[in-house]
């Protein structure tokens, strides 16, 4: 089999090197604003930020053709772009991009998704918020797609959830899952399409991070429901549904499928074109 090499006096792949969790920078080596996203061409001076560049096959070096590689820029930059436009979409009023965070915030979310990646840290996290604002899972998700070129979907649980699975033809390549906004999981439908995600992440060994509304205790207000005994047994009765510790509302099998996900990590097994 023969050997391609690229041509002389040109740098090795750069993209490879930004998986380096020690280069800070959600999107190293990307200029992102509101309406584009653009590479910089001189941080990838392997190939001046077209990812692709001239190679040479020594078996046919007498050939005049010349000879193509590609690499996952493109495919990442063409990544970063749809994950914009669906941020754009669910948070229009959003004055803030998600890659702009300080630099030790940044080095953390970097550290930490490389020990995931790697099986050093388990494959599933939860956390919980109170704010109505873009949650850090966004920030998450731009690294996961640029700086290790996972394809990753990102869900807003508190909006209608009619679009929680990825596309069916992104399916074989999503294997991180970002679910920000959790809420009101004693509906029964909800807590079924909250189901459904735990099982497509698990049956696709995919990472998965959950993050559940879960507001300050004691902050709701309690309707007056003095003058209606029926009423107030109601209002009892949910309050109690809304105390109950969320995901207590999942079925067993989606319960321990989150717990093997949580509690055991797992190194990652990517598809070949990530």
């Amino acid at each position: 089999m023969s050997v391609l090499i690229p041509v002389k006096n040109k740098p090795s792949c750069i993209i490879k090197a930004i998986e380096n969790p020690s280069l800070n920078g959600i999107l190293i080596g990307l200029h992102l604003s509101w309406q584009k996203v653009e590479v910089d061409k001189g941080f990838f001076p392997c190939c001046s930020g077209q990812g692709s560049r001239e190679l040479t096959n020594p078996a046919t070096a007498d050939s005049h053709l010349p000879l193509l590689g590609h690499c996952q820029l493109i495919q990442r930059r063409k990544r970063v772009e749809r994950l914009l436009e669906r941020y754009q979409k669910i948070w229009p009023q959003a004055t803030k991009l998600p890659h702009n965070l300080s630099q030790a915030r940044s080095a953390a979310l970097l550290r930490k998704l490389s020990d995931v990646i790697k099986g050093y840290q388990s494959q599933c996290h939860i956390s919980y918020t109170s704010r109505s604002e873009p949650s850090l899972l966004w920030s998450l998700a731009f690294a996961c797609t640029w700086r290790f070129g996972i394809q990753s979907h990102v869900i807003n649980f508190s909006q209608d959830p009619v679009d929680l699975i990825p596309p069916a033809d992104t399916q074989q390549q999503t294997h991180a899952l970002f679910v920000e906004k959790i809420d009101r999981l004693w509906d029964p439908r909800r807590a079924e399409a909250l189901e459904a995600l735990i099982t497509y992440a698990y049956n696709a060994n995919a990472y998965i991070w959950l993050e559940l509304s879960q507001p300050a205790p004691g902050t709701s207000p309690r309707p007056n429901v003095r003058s209606y005994s029926g009423a107030r047994a109601a209002f009892e009765t949910l309050a109690q549904m809304r105390e109950k510790p969320p995901l207590d509302f999942l079925d067993d099998d989606a319960r321990s499928k989150l717990a093997s996900l949580c509690h055991s990590p797992r190194p990652f097994h990517l598809g070949v074109d990530l």
